[in-house]
């Protein structure tokens, strides 16, 4: 992995955004096994649903589904033209979704898709989890590994100091460095989660699944718990106007995280 990729990367998922009105009433359950979350132009929401295999909208408090048939949909990650891409943890392929029809497959042969997050130069990045690594996917759909050695990688972050944070279901946070150091910080984490955003120049908001936690997390560790006692968080997204929102496996939801600042 380059030093000019990941600060190139950093620099562009971390530019500013038009803030648009945030359109979905929280907290909101009834989802089946929710994972990834993206906001739409309009300040709705798409929402993963691991246990129904669909892709769900949500706007105000009512609950659609657009896409069903995704063989339990993970991540997901939406680029500047609106195209919604699906981790098919289940059938180990990368979907791409204009937003309207059927999903078509833009690469495939993962092992466990998990996390993704697109990049502003054309690119998706994926945590494969089964591997062990992470990819970068070109919009022909070609491969290519930048990071290798996790523990169960299932999440991504880049932050304004160049480092990508990967979170690990085996119960690490790694730090990669510009040169591909990996660094396995100690957190105490038990099984962090999909759920990743960075939250400064050089730390992560991140959920731990096993603990019912959100935190952030830098280089030297933990920093501060944000929100404790949930029932297995595993999503975590931003809005255009910086609410932090955490999706709960265990009880379906989708809920606000207050003092995410």
């Amino acid at each position: 992995m380059k030093k000019n990729f990941l600060c190139f990367v950093a620099s562009a998922l971390l530019a500013g955004a038009a803030t648009v009105g945030f359109a979905a009433n929280l907290p909101i359950d009834g989802f089946s096994a929710p994972v990834g979350i993206v906001e739409l132009g309009n300040g709705a929401l798409l929402v993963a649903e691991w246990g129904a295999n669909r892709i769900t909208k949500v706007e105000g408090a009512q609950k659609q589904p657009v896409i069903r048939g995704i063989s339990s949909p993970a991540g997901l990650a939406m680029d500047a033209k609106g195209n919604l891409y699906i981790a098919g943890y289940g059938d180990g392929n990368i979907y791409l979704w204009p937003g309207a029809g059927e999903p078509k497959v833009l690469a495939s042969g993962f092992s466990q898709p998990t996390g993704v997050l697109w990049s502003k130069n054309n690119t998706l990045l994926v945590a494969n989890r089964g591997a062990g690594t992470v990819e970068e996917i070109d919009k022909s759909g070609n491969r290519r590994i930048i990071s290798r050695g996790h523990s169960l990688p299932v999440g991504i972050a880049l932050t304004e100091s160049g480092n990508m944070y990967v979170s690990c279901y085996g119960g690490t946070l790694d730090r990669v460095s510009g040169d591909g150091e990996i660094r396995k910080i100690k957190t105490g984490l038990r099984t962090p989660g999909v759920g990743i955003l960075a939250s400064g120049h050089d730390t992560v908001f991140l959920v731990d699944n096993a603990a019912g936690k959100v935190v952030e997390a830098g280089p030297n560790g933990v920093i501060r718990t944000l929100a404790e006692n949930l029932s297995g968080p595993v999503g975590l997204s931003r809005t255009k106007d910086n609410k932090i929102i955490v999706a709960t496996w265990g009880d379906g939801k989708l809920q606000a995280v207050e003092n995410a600042k």
